[in-house]
């Protein structure tokens, strides 16, 4: 059966990707899937999708069937833990297991009080250091017991023995703390002294003639048993994060198999799992090896894959596979976060880069200077894998994923570079394919080396959450579909769960995000306020082409209510079986506005939106010629040179030159075919009129990502 190509961008929400396997299975029945793109959770589904599409191609035609079921199975039971297979794939490693128990506990539906309950008891229990919070109340009850209830004596003399015996065994607790804590003892210790000291200077007895009662010294020891256990294991349970987290890679969960599955799959060899047999290379294929991007762009037709990733090293967005050729893996780190064939994958590619004879000696001396550290490979030998882990690292749930590379704007780097480049002129060839190799002695060698540092890879929601643009054309040839998740806090009825607009004036209209229910005039919390700002920095560029006529036509929204998706990993099956069938029907309004065979009855026909966007693109066109003529006669001042002269001096100097002469009179013909089209398009009345589809795009230069 013949069938239409479409493109499918998918928003990233973690456990909210279980919307998407139905919403694939429908729409490839009707399409076959050219560019696919997604940012977190939607990075899984846009993998898994590319993958079915090459299994596909290669004659696994029941491939998105089964894709079409990973829904149910998150959904499932898990028979070793009884916990959803969703919550299982989410494994925390042994330092941050108290704390990623405490925190699906608070994210849970259990009532207020089972949360207060559960978090007393994860907390308090959570550490063996804790008891240490007991030997304080236990050394001042040593104390006590030595001197003896009811003892006839001064009262004074009590007092200092108590208030000493505190100060021992504060100092005792202050020191043992701090050796076993690494830190965080420190400061129970230092608290625990500052407690007992209050407290020592306090009167230590009651007088009642000639005896003295121990009744404060007996609270004392029993409020110090207990306030000491308390204070020791919030402290401990406190300090775990910044302990653990960071050698942890910034994550509760690395993704990878820990003790606390119970024998389940995690995250990653499950995806890596599900990829392959998509793709029709489970492990007893001819082809075991992990699929590659330059796989799905050798089929045809081929298959365009892209995902996003933030570099909070960076501070910006990066697509992957990336464009940039000078980034390093490190094999220890990458073997705890993906599967060993992967990374043996890796491994080979990376070295077979390094070990190319072709290298500069200034390449090879970097390579020397990464060791153990291997170069990323390029995209056609790329994982997919990868593109869907580094896009989905959620911050503090799932780790950073950690990349090596030079930082340029460094002297020394610079220096270094020189350095290699400048004795590599006076060297045989034979000694320049050695310089790779840090284990080779190279006599008279210079002894600068590169300075390598982590770039780390996080969440691609960061910075991009639904890269709805990706695929876009001027005048597209066939549509890019998108699905969207918007989060409600309330509950919402099954009739809404899925909406498009349904007229391109209905389509303007801006998203609200309010911080209280609608028709409240209340402000909202101070909380509600915090998590909007953040969502206004993390989402403004994909909200704001959500108004875009030519954008908002081809967007289908997946509504969630509250406890759906976002963070909620401990869903019921019912839960997830709803959402799935949420995407279902997302596929199906699509299906139902751009399908010839299964039109809704609307105006927003796929011939509609080829309209709107070429209408769109005459004007856009219209406007940005006229700037260029503009500026190409108005230089901006009298005294710069003008565009003619500069295209002549652009033969033989200026920062890019020409590469053939030719093209300064190409240039020139081109500039004056521009300034007679512009000629035309005005005589004719333009293109940019009053019935131009708004809010009008902008076509601007940027640099890619």
């Amino acid at each position: 059966m013949a069938r239409h190509r479409c493109d499918l961008v998918m928003k990233g929400g973690i456990t909210s990707g279980v919307v998407f396997p139905r919403a694939i299975e429908k729409l490839s029945k009707d399409y076959d899937f050219r560019n696919i793109a997604g940012t977190s959770a939607g990075a899984i589904a846009a993998v898994v999708t590319a993958a079915a599409q090459y299994g596909r191609t290669a004659g696994h035609g029941e491939n998105f069937e089964q894709l079409g079921e990973l829904s149910t199975w998150l959904g499932g039971t898990s028979k070793t833990t009884q916990r959803s297979n969703l919550l299982q794939l989410f494994q925390p490693t042994d330092g941050s297991a108290p704390v990623f128990k405490l925190a699906m506990l608070l994210i849970g539906k259990s009532g207020q009080a089972a949360k207060g309950l559960g978090a007393l008891r994860v907390v308090l229990f959570s550490s063996p250091r804790a008891f240490l919070g007991l030997v304080p109340g236990l050394l001042l009850a040593g104390v006590i017991a030595l001197l003896g209830r009811g003892a006839a004596a001064d009262a004074v003399l009590p007092a200092l023995v108590v208030a000493l015996g505190s100060a021992i065994a504060a100092g005792l607790f202050f020191v043992l703390a701090g050796l076993l804590g690494r830190g965080t003892g420190v400061r129970v210790g230092l608290g625990t002294l500052v407690l007992l000291t209050g407290w020592s200077l306090g009167p230590q007895a009651l007088a009642d003639g000639d005896t003295v009662t121990w009744v404060l010294p007996e609270v004392l020891a029993l409020t110090l048993l207990l306030a000491g256990y308390v204070l020791s294991a919030v402290t401990c349970f406190v300090g775990r994060l910044p302990r653990h987290v960071p050698s942890d890679l910034f994550g509760m969960c690395l993704g990878m198999p820990t003790s606390h599955g119970g024998g389940d799959p995690a995250l990653t060899p499950w995806l890596h799992e599900q990829v392959q047999l998509l793709a029709g290379r489970g492990p007893t294929s001819e082809n075991p090896a992990p699929v590659t991007f330059g796989d799905l762009r050798g089929v045809e037709p081929p298959i365009n894959l892209r995902t996003m990733t933030t570099c909070v090293t960076h501070g910006r967005p990066y697509l992957i596979p990336f464009e940039q050729r000078d980034m390093f893996f490190d094999p220890a780190e990458f073997a705890r976060l993906f599967p060993a064939d992967v990374v043996e994958h890796l491994v080979i590619h990376g070295k077979k880069i390094v070990a190319n004879p072709r290298r500069s000696v200034r390449s090879k001396a970097m390579f020397r200077s990464m060791h153990p550290r291997l170069p990323l490979p390029a995209a056609h030998d790329l994982p997919i894998l990868l593109a869907a882990r580094m896009s989905l690292s959620f911050p503090f749930l799932l780790s950073a994923v950690p990349l090596w590379s030079l930082d340029w704007t460094d002297k020394r780097n610079s220096k270094a570079s020189s350095a290699w480049q400048s004795w590599g002129k006076d060297q045989t060839d034979e000694t320049k394919a050695k310089v790779a190799n840090p284990a080779n002695a190279l006599e008279g060698a210079p002894k600068e080396r590169h300075r390598p540092e982590a770039l780390w890879f996080s969440d691609g929601g960061l910075s991009s959450n639904f890269p709805v643009h990706l695929f876009d054309q001027m005048i597209p040839k066939w549509p890019t579909f998108a699905i969207n998740l918007r989060y409600h806090a309330r509950t919402i009825d099954e009739a809404e769960r899925v909406t498009m607009v349904k007229s391109y004036s209905e389509g303007k209209n801006p998203s609200w995000f309010r911080m209280a229910d609608a028709g409240d005039e209340t402000p909202g919390s101070l909380g509600g306020f915090a998590g909007k700002l953040i969502g206004a920095m993390q989402n403004w560029v994909d909200n704001t082409l959500l108004t875009v006529p030519g954008y908002t036509d081809r967007i289908a929204h997946v509504n969630l209510g509250t406890g759906e998706g976002g963070l909620n990993l401990e869903m019921t099956p019912a839960q997830i079986e709803t959402l799935a069938g949420g995407g279902a029907a997302a596929a199906e309004a699509l299906r139902g506005r751009f399908h010839k065979d299964h039109l809704d009855g609307t105006r927003m026909t796929w011939d509609a939106h080829r309209w709107t966007r070429f209408r769109s693109t005459l004007a856009v066109l219209q406007t940005q010629l006229q700037k260029l003529q503009e500026a190409y006669v108005d230089t901006g001042a009298p005294w710069d040179a003008t565009w003619d002269d500069l295209i002549e001096r652009a033969k033989t100097e200026s920062p890019y030159p020409w590469h053939e002469v030719a093209q300064a009179d190409l240039a020139r013909g081109t500039i004056n075919d521009i300034r007679d089209l512009l000629s035309k398009i005005a005589a004719g009345g333009g293109f940019d009129d009053e019935r131009v589809p708004k809010p009008r795009p902008e076509l601007q230069l940027r640099p890619p990502l």
